[in-house]
């Protein structure tokens, strides 16, 4: 729910703007003509780890309301035993980083549609994007943060997980101020076996199907944020 109302405070204050904030347009028209001339260095700003929800954790949650300790008790067994029939067997070693993923992505959308030179991306640990504070580093920067990176079960196959995903980028002129800037969603309500895995795909070829899940979903969402091609 917060992850929801901060995507919505975001898109309100895209559409209304704000102080140092040029006129958004997110096909990417009205950027300084001189900009194709500039080096774009490209930032992910890194630290939302992704969160698994499973059946088991919302049943805790649920039974947290137990009125007897016998109540308690059974409610705790049914918990462990869905939990263990339900969670993700394994893990990758590695888990890609959401924001590097969707970066990488916007960043060739960028230099196809725009034509414009940008730097490999390079990664921040230090949360997410201000969004009040411009960071302005004396060079044009297109910035990318993850709001939620999550993998949730399917409610009427539990041991089926879908992945959500929620981020926002920005473009920022030498001065700080916000050139272009746009947000995505992927998160289908709807099931959509191109973002799913079972809870055992976690333990095969280092979560090798985690790991494609998440790329097409940061394609979708760079592609959904990206300025249209410019003739």
């Amino acid at each position: 729910m917060q992850a929801r109302l901060a995507l919505i405070s975001f898109l309100i204050g895209l559409l209304c703007g704000c102080t140092g904030v040029s006129a958004v347009k997110p096909d990417g028209s009205g950027l300084p003509a001189s900009l194709k001339s500039e080096q774009v260095s490209v930032v992910a700003f890194s630290g939302l780890p992704l969160k698994v929800m499973t059946p088991g954790e919302v049943m805790a949650t649920t039974n947290a309301t137990a009125k007897t300790s016998t109540e308690a008790i059974v409610t705790d067994v049914v918990t462990l035993v869905t939990d263990a029939l339900t969670r993700p067997v394994g893990a990758p070693a590695a888990v890609p980083d959401a924001s590097y993923l969707i970066a990488s992505s916007l960043r060739d959308l960028f230099k196809e549609n725009l034509s414009l030179n940008l730097d490999a991306v390079s990664v921040s640990y230090a949360g997410e994007a201000p969004e009040t504070e411009l960071n302005a580093v004396g060079r044009y920067t297109l910035e990318v943060s993850t709001d939620v990176n999550l993998l949730a079960y399917r409610p009427l196959a539990w041991t089926t997980y879908q992945y959500m995903l929620q981020a926002h980028a920005r473009l920022l002129a030498p001065d700080g101020t916000i050139l272009w800037q746009n947000a995505c969603q992927v998160s289908p309500v709807a099931p959509d076996p191109a973002l799913q895995l079972d809870r055992h795909d976690f333990q095969f070829n280092d979560g090798q199907r985690l790991k494609d899940v998440m790329q097409v979903a940061a394609d979708r969402c760079a592609k959904s944020m990206a300025p249209t091609k410019r003739s």
